[in-house]
């Protein structure tokens, strides 16, 4: 794929699989603009797509999402999982950072 393609009809699918249709692709580029999800702009080239939303509102609605569907809403499982995987070895400054963020939580209550 050419890089320039990034954010136009013509870049999205790939994949190793043959891309969508041109219709299908339109179709639910429009959908997602209908959802406030995503915005277009006119360019020589035709229209140029991006997210509505910025890259930390994404991450917060997406983390919120995990810890809902995969810890049961439950912040501490989600942690205790990080912290405790084994593939996961945290330094004593991040440690001491966690420990910072506990602090300041707890003064906020």
């Amino acid at each position: 794929k050419n890089k320039n393609d990034r954010g136009r009809p013509a870049g999205v699918g790939g994949g190793g699989r043959a891309p969508p249709p041109p219709p299908t692709v339109r179709k639910l580029l429009r959908i997602l603009e209908e959802k406030g999800q995503i915005e277009h702009v006119e360019t020589r080239g035709g229209f140029l797509y991006r997210p509505k939303m910025n890259k930390e509102s994404a991450a917060k609605g997406a983390l919120n999402k995990l810890v809902q569907t995969f810890f049961a809403g439950s912040l501490r499982d989600t942690v205790a999982t990080l912290i405790d995987s084994e593939d996961r070895n945290l330094t004593d400054e991040e440690l001491d950072d966690l420990r910072k963020l506990i602090d300041r939580a707890r003064k906020r209550r």
